[in-house]
């Protein structure tokens, strides 16, 4: 089972712009978020469903529409 947190992924990607020169308004930021987190531990996207693992593979059979099979994606 997989657990993801976009919420924070997203406020992580814009604070972690300014990691390098950061300040007051960038470390309130931060500690909001730290806080944010503490609040809302249990919640979040989950994908599962079965504990067995399962193996899936997709191909492009037509090689991306091009004439000559030989070209593939490379012309």
């Amino acid at each position: 089972m997989v657990t993801t947190r976009p919420d924070i992924a997203f406020a992580l990607s814009l604070a972690s712009r300014y990691c390098s020169n950061p300040n007051q308004t960038h470390v309130a930021l931060v500690t909001r978020m730290f806080k944010y987190i503490k609040g809302t531990l249990t919640m979040g996207i989950t994908f599962g469903g079965s504990t067995e693992l399962e193996e899936v593979e997709y191909s492009d059979a037509d090689y991306n529409g091009a004439v000559d099979a030989g070209l593939g994606c490379f012309y």
